[in-house]
């Protein structure tokens, strides 16, 4: 019940300050997870600031602790906000640390199932300052490499920093059954969109498929021919476009090597697509150091 009730609470105060969702950082220096539990009782691990307080404020209040529960005044550039954090009863280990934009989180040993930390500023001179920062993350492992795990991130008013994602919501699902092994891994963050799923088709066996899906506003220019011979289907872009690569590749002892991939310029009318199918291949392609689409989206899906 307590869980159920922790999440109803952040998504209903969320919903009565939002005016427009965003994504980012608390006020002091070095922002989210600067804490660990052992037991329910709740540690404030960045003390570098004046007297004990987090990096970046100017004072703090002393706080108010329970089980699993911790707040605490926090004075930063002349603003105070409310820090709480909350997680479960008698809990003991570290949050989930975030991700670089664009990337899927990785899950340490010694992971809480559950955390929620948030700052909501204080009103300041008799006028608003309303506005949110909280990132929320459940967890959970049934045995040995089957997990989930969903985060979300939000930042609303005062906590929204120039060319900072809206919206970031991340999950992951692992099954490593014999015979039903997959990983799914998820990521939204202000439209920008991975997915990228992987499934072992026969145990025992290397047979298997992997799904890549990236989806993004360009933050340069360039142009993808997916053949590499530079020819007139090549798609080309400019900045602030919104472009997609999808990948798919397969093994299967019966079947064979299969590859597909394509890659989008979404903008246009109609959508320009340049594609490649390969059967002895699975790809991906032109996805090397220095390449656009790495420039773009990342370090290139593994098959």
């Amino acid at each position: 019940m307590r869980r159920a009730y922790q999440f109803a609470l952040t998504a209903g105060s969320a919903a009565l300050i939002v005016s427009g969702a965003a994504m980012a950082a608390p006020p002091t220096t070095n922002g989210f997870d600067q804490w660990s539990v052992s037991n329910g009782d709740i540690t404030i691990n960045d003390t570098s600031g004046p007297g004990g307080c987090p990096a970046g404020a100017t004072s703090c209040g002393t706080p108010i602790q329970d089980n699993g529960f911790f707040q605490q005044q926090v004075e930063v550039g002349g603003v105070t906000y409310f820090k709480t954090i909350i997680t479960d009863l008698d809990a003991t280990g570290t949050p989930i640390p975030s991700a670089p934009a664009g990337t899927i989180p990785t899950i340490p040993a010694g992971s809480l199932t559950f955390s929620d930390e948030n700052y909501v500023a204080q009103s300041v001179g008799g006028v608003s300052n309303s506005g949110i920062a909280g990132k929320q993350q459940l967890y959970e492992e049934q045995t040995t490499g089957d997990e989930f795990f969903t985060s979300n991130n939000l930042a609303v008013g005062w906590a929204q920093g120039p060319g900072e994602a809206q919206v970031d919501v991340s999950q992951i699902v692992r099954n490593q059954d014999p015979g039903n092994e997959f990983n799914t891994a998820f990521r939204f963050a202000d439209g920008d969109l991975n997915i990228n799923q992987e499934v072992v088709l026969t145990a025992g066996t290397t047979d298997k498929q992997v799904f890549d899906l990236r989806q993004k506003i360009s933050g340069g220019s360039g142009s993808v021919d997916l053949d590499g011979t530079g020819g007139s289907d090549a798609v080309s872009f400019g900045p602030s476009t919104l472009i997609k690569s999808i990948w798919v590749g397969q093994q299967m002892q019966d079947i064979g090597v299969f590859g597909f991939q394509s890659f989008s310029n979404l903008d246009t009318l109609p959508v320009a697509i340049n594609s490649r199918f390969d059967n002895n291949n699975p790809g991906p392609w032109e996805w090397g150091t220095g390449s656009v689409l790495e420039a773009e989206f990342g370090a290139a899906p593994q098959f």
